[in-house]
């Protein structure tokens, strides 16, 4: 069974529309829990507790693999590391590899592990938990949504010269490999830990699992042994909150300390209020509307270049983030990403009407399109679209779902939904979500064009070339893709004026909470 993706929107680098409604939410103590390591609830002091959230999106199926396809995001960054982790400017630095080396035919890395690193249950890091870990990550069975990109690695060719050293074979040269490791997915486990990572949460992070509850709070205990330094805060706890408003809603009720992907409305009401702090920086997740291209009426590259013309991406970028944001015409490759290619696609409602009327809908047609409000963007994008379609005869009838099950039920099934990606590299998001045959291909497009571009991009050595291929690339999914992208909102997050040591210049997956504290007044 494929399992989907999640929508938690996270804003990130890489290592709304409605204001806050609801002023009641519902803590779920019950669900799956369990202990870890020998940490019990007793044995952590209950002060320094800093709350944060997550959606709900798995219904309590969350899981603590950080690479599977229903991974627990928000824990899993406190719990793990990567060997690569991307710095102030998004180039590959150090983490749990402490450095590596190429040769000259692209297709051999040397990595250099740290030495005197445990896992949270005592065993010391080595070289063959690397190897393990990326053997997991490519197992075919396994079905990882990173598999895509790391299908590079040749698993039957790692090397291990000593217990810290790990030599990546690749099937074909890829002169920018370091970037692939930077995924937040790409986290390092234990050897032989696959059966039981999932609720174990066994890594090298900040931070040690004391409790398991999807439902409910998920609780987490300083790891007073990290290799980074002992973390400043002594438990967070991660509570099971859908809804954008909802969360916001909390903290502004000081339930919670934190919250991020926030909309611009969103934000504006937290800031009335002197006792939150708001962090807004550029970002690369991108939300839009995809199109299953292997049914109809989308399989019709004219019906899927009719439905993009009719959309406004700066108009989109006006009406809905009023500014908090850069248009994307289309493009999944972000402006701050080096391999960016500037698109500039302006709407065509006459061009959109004839194409369809090619395409044997001369009266235009009638198109259910699903969505969810736990992504505050949706419900904004897929109303201001709906208008902007009706000139071309393009009738949307937008049906609104519950969060809890629209990443299963809906994304990936439904001809024409919404969608949300995190912050990717170029090389990433072309691979993970457009390449034929990808598990989060969730417009199930398949260009060989595309897929060779890719390649060619990978094996060049010279970075202008390279960036060439990825433009080329960039080009042919934003035409003939089946993603409808209309911008790349601000990220946007929330916390308390007690909170402190969150770097304004790092998205979630590369704060490094052993720094973050909190104060009282």
């Amino acid at each position: 069974m494929r399992l989907m993706r999640t929508n938690l929107l996270n804003f990130v680098y890489s290592c709304s529309y409605s204001a806050a409604g609801m002023a009641v939410f519902i803590f779920l103590l019950s669900g799956l829990s369990g202990t870890a390591f020998g940490i019990t609830p007793e044995t952590v002091e209950e002060t320094d507790i800093f709350n944060m959230v997550h959606s709900s999106e798995w219904d309590a199926h969350e899981s603590l693999d950080p690479t599977s396809p229903t991974r627990f995001l928000p824990p899993i960054m406190l719990l793990y590391e990567r060997l690569v982790r991307p710095d102030k400017n998004g180039n590959p630095s150090p983490c749990l590899a402490k450095s590596w080396m190429y040769d000259e035919t692209g297709k051999k890395f040397t990595f250099k592990i740290r030495k005197n690193i445990r896992f949270h249950n005592g065993k010391p890091l080595t070289a063959h938990d690397v190897v393990y870990t990326f053997k997991h990550i490519l197992d075919p069975d396994f079905d990882s949504p990173a598999a895509p990109a790391l299908n590079i690695i040749d698993t039957r060719k790692f090397a291990t010269p000593d217990t810290h050293t790990v030599i990546f074979s690749l099937k074909k040269p890829h002169f920018d490999f370091p970037v692939l490791l930077m995924h937040y997915m790409v986290r390092i486990i234990a050897e032989g830990s696959a059966e039981t990572t999932a609720k174990s949460g066994n890594g090298t992070g900040p931070f040690k699992l004391i409790e398991l509850d999807p439902r409910g709070v998920t609780k987490l205990a300083a790891n007073e042994d990290y290799w980074g330094g002992k973390p400043r805060l002594k438990r967070i706890d991660v509570i099971s909150m859908a809804g954008k408003d909802i969360q916001v809603n909390a903290l502004l009720e000081n339930k919670i300390d934190y919250v991020n992907g926030i909309s611009y409305s969103q934000a504006h009401i937290i800031k009335e209020n002197k006792n939150f702090t708001i962090q807004e920086a550029h970002a690369s997740a991108w939300h839009g509307l995809v199109m299953n291209t292997s049914v109809s009426p989308f399989d019709d590259l004219r019906v899927r270049k009719a439905m993009k013309l009719v959309m406004d991406s700066e108009k989109m970028v006006s009406m809905i983030l009023r500014g908090h944001g850069m248009p994307a015409y289309n493009n999944p490759v972000s402006p701050s990403d080096r391999y960016y290619m500037k698109l500039d696609t302006k709407p065509d409602i006459d061009k959109a009407k004839s194409l369809l009327a090619l395409a044997g809908y001369p009266n235009g047609m009638n198109i259910e399109l699903y969505v969810t409000d736990d992504d505050p963007f949706l419900t904004p994008i897929a109303t201001a679209y709906a208008k902007m379609a009706e000139p071309a005869g393009i009738r949307i009838k937008i049906n609104l779902m519950k969060p809890e099950k629209y990443w299963n039920s809906i994304w990936m099934k439904a001809p024409f939904h919404g969608t949300d990606w995190f912050e990717r590299f170029a090389d990433q998001i072309l691979n993970e979500a457009f390449v034929s045959g990808a598990i989060w291909n969730d417009t199930f497009w398949s260009n060989p064009e595309f897929d060779q571009l890719l390649v060619n991009a990978r094996m060049e050595k010279d970075f202008e070339k390279r960036k060439l291929w990825y433009h080329k690339a960039q080009k042919l999914v934003a035409e003939q893709g089946g993603a409808i992208i209309p911008f790349f909102p601000n990220s946007i997050r929330a916390f308390a004026n007690t909170v402190y040591g969150i770097d304004p210049d790092y998205g979630d997956h590369n704060i490094n909470w052993a720094n973050v504290y909190k104060n009282s007044f």
